[in-house]
């Protein structure tokens, strides 16, 4: 229970920055269809825009958190989250602790296609 709790706050800000996604104005969805994917590939690329980032920096509980979004017009193209938890802040004497901790974490989010997860140590 304890490291279920210690762990809430930093799975929460991970799983937050993922859920995260852009759509445009006129609530376009893609649903995996082909079509779909090759129109939405063709209304980017005619967007006259040129390719914008913004940056939000943060600190909650402890967590330095960055979130950098690459964006044409009204639509999110990338997002990196970037995330810095002290040993301390987890509640880990050492890096196999912390490595113990978060080995969870990062095992949900293997395969998710167009997902990178990452975490140094």
């Amino acid at each position: 229970m304890r490291v279920l709790r210690l762990m809430a706050l930093p799975l929460f800000a991970l799983s937050l920055s993922v859920s995260i996604t852009g759509c445009d104005q006129k609530n376009d969805t893609l649903q995996g269809n082909q079509n779909n994917m090759t129109a939405f590939i063709k209304k980017i690329a005619a967007n006259k825009e040129s390719e914008e980032t913004q940056r939000y920096v943060g600190n909650l509980n402890g967590i330095e958190i960055k979130l950098t979004y690459y964006y044409k017009g009204d639509i999110v193209l990338r997002q990196i989250s970037e995330h810095k938890i002290l040993y301390k802040t987890l509640k880990a004497n050492n890096k196999e602790e912390a490595q113990k901790m978060l080995s969870q974490v990062g095992e949900a989010y293997q395969g998710m296609p167009g997902l990178t997860e990452r975490i140094d140590y």
